[in-house]
């Protein structure tokens, strides 16, 4: 996390008036000054990966300017001392050996345009929490959990005249998995009042492009997502808006149906404090699952459950029929708590039934002056629908990051992410400590 923390998540919740998602980025190009601006960034500390120590020295360049924003940055971990199991390297290779590592070089490019009657939105680089339409493909999606796996991704969202689409592909570098949505208010075409918008279709196509297999074969599988939804704006006004909506999904010939409200409430004008929310229903067919792509996926991919002879499976065995899980009636409930004075809570939780996956997570930012930020994550699944989503073997994120003097300050990060070594996946820690220094001009 950087001393742009507090922007770099959102919750998915759905803006009424054109649907729009709460696009999380490392800065929102809207809320950057018109003129042009410029930053340099340079952050240097020590600390650990698993067992060897590390010096970290980052490089960065930020350029703002109308609604643009991009950052070229310079990430190196190099190792002081290393421990067992061994590693080679005095930069740390693990870093950079593969083509989607490169990705790191442009960190972002962001740009955001408003229109009396549409919006343009593209973000390059890291995925963070990034949602589609509904969130009943891709909710909370997050492209980089793997340690030693960095992945530059894209999304983007353009909309004119009542109809639009959303694209998401998650390694620009590497693509692997790609979920486009196309969506119109049909009534708008034929009423020109902000009622006509009121009423969206939408068409859902997604595929993880390689889907790994074990334990039957070691072929790549081709994983397919479809489906169309239909929602309906019950209320909006400028203090509340209600959105009424549901999907018809499919998965490996297996039905999935979500059906949900989600709201945003002004709690207060002054103080700038809103709260969103969104509930939902959902049946699962024997081999769908709801929101596939979540903050696990990335390692779900490759590691499911185990069978009844201890074998891990991965969603592509479970989807092609090896041990199909029983009909499930789920339910998903998720906030976001925001005070412009600087504070975010944020929850999730997603259930898909008795038996079926189920994860829960929470995010905590406050940020109450200018070079001031303290960051909490915590993402956690169980497979089997037990209590183990309380466990350390989750998703964790600390950062604090404080103004010293001046345009120096000083920062404390602690992750815990996946790694895989040697075809198993285990859970990795990653500290860090460091001071830094950001030059505008």
């Amino acid at each position: 996390m950087r001393r742009d923390t507090p922007a770099i998540w959102s919750i998915a919740i759905l803006a009424m008036t054109l649907g729009w998602l709460n696009v999380p980025r490392s800065v929102r190009a809207e809320d950057e000054p018109s003129q042009v601006e410029w930053r340099s960034v340079i952050d240097v500390g020590g600390g650990f990966v698993d067992d060897d120590g590390m010096i970290s020295l980052l490089l960065e360049q930020n350029l703002f300017i109308e609604g643009f924003d991009a950052a070229v940055s310079v990430p190196l971990r190099m190792r002081v001392f290393d421990r067992a199991p061994s590693d080679s390297g005095f930069i740390r290779e693990q870093d950079w050996d593969d083509v989607s590592d490169f990705g790191r070089l442009l960190r972002r490019a962001a740009y955001l345009k408003l229109f009396a009657d549409g919006a343009l939105d593209f973000y390059l680089g890291e995925l963070n929490g990034v949602g589609i339409g509904h969130g009943a493909v891709v909710d909370h999606y997050f492209n980089s959990t793997d340690v030693d796996h960095y992945h530059g991704g894209l999304l983007l969202k353009a909309e004119s005249h009542g109809a639009g689409g959303e694209l998401m592909l998650d390694d620009v570098l590497g693509p692997r998995i790609l979920v486009g949505r196309a969506f119109a208010a049909p009534v708008s075409w034929f009423i020109d009042s902000p009622a006509g918008a009121r009423f969206e279709l939408g068409y859902t196509l997604g595929a993880d492009m390689v889907a790994p297999r074990r334990v039957v074969a070691q072929t790549d599988h081709f994983l397919l997502v479809t489906g169309l939804d239909v929602s309906y704006a019950l209320l909006v006004r400028s203090l509340a808006t209600i959105l009424m909506y549901s999907d018809l999904m499919f998965m490996d010939g297996d039905l999935g149906l979500h059906a949900g409200l989600a709201g945003t409430f002004v709690l207060s004008e002054s103080s700038g404090l809103s709260l969103g929310a969104r509930a939902e229903y959902r049946y699962c067919g024997p081999d769908y699952f709801p929101t596939l792509l979540n903050p696990f996926y990335e390692r779900n991919r490759y590691h499911f459950r185990r069978d009844e002879n201890g074998d891990i499976l991965t969603f592509a065995d479970e989807i092609g029929g090896l041990d199909s899980l029983p009909d499930g009636h789920g339910l998903m409930v998720d906030f976001l708590l925001e005070w412009d004075r600087g504070l975010r809570i944020g929850a999730r939780y997603d259930r898909q039934g008795r038996g079926r996956p189920h994860w829960l997570m929470f995010r905590f930012d406050l940020f109450p002056w200018e070079g001031y930020t303290i960051g909490a994550f915590y993402a956690s699944q169980d497979v089997k629908g037990g209590a183990e989503v309380f466990t350390l073997d989750s998703l964790i994120g600390l950062a604090m990051r404080s103004r010293i003097w001046g345009p120096f300050d000083a920062f404390a990060e602690f992750q815990r992410r996946y790694r895989r070594v040697g075809g198993e996946v285990r859970y990795s820690n990653e500290t860090m400590l460091g001071v830094g220094l950001m030059l505008v001009y």
